[in-house]
């Protein structure tokens, strides 16, 4: 399954499953502007809250409950699956790209933000 909407940069295979994750603000809460944009590629790189964008053909085939579908807002363990930004992959490096994908196992998913 995945979102009709936006070309995803990859397609997530057997149980695996593919999130966009959410970019931070580049203010803070107290309206300061981040100025650096090492210090906000530091903050986006540490973030482990996304969208999940495509679930793989296998991901939650055993379970009667999926945990997540397409369009949840979830959480996740920074560590899990592999980090990465969708001009990595055509072997370019763009640097005001602060957008990361994770694709990670279905298991890996922390819960679902109803928030």
């Amino acid at each position: 399954m995945t979102n009709e909407q936006e070309v995803l940069p990859i397609l997530p295979v057997g149980y695996r499953i593919l999130i966009k994750q959410d970019l931070v603000d580049e203010k803070t809460n107290g309206g300061i502007i981040v100025a650096s944009m090492h210090e906000l590629e530091r903050q986006q790189a540490g973030h482990s809250r996304g969208i999940v964008m495509a679930i793989g053909e296998s991901a939650y085939h055993d379970k009667p409950n999926p945990w997540c579908k397409v369009g949840d807002r979830v959480m996740f363990p920074n560590y899990a699956g592999k980090k990465f930004k969708a001009s990595e992959l055509k072997n370019s490096f763009d640097k005001n790209d602060l957008q990361y994908w994770h694709i990670m196992n279905d298991e890996d998913v922390l819960g679902v933000i109803n928030v």
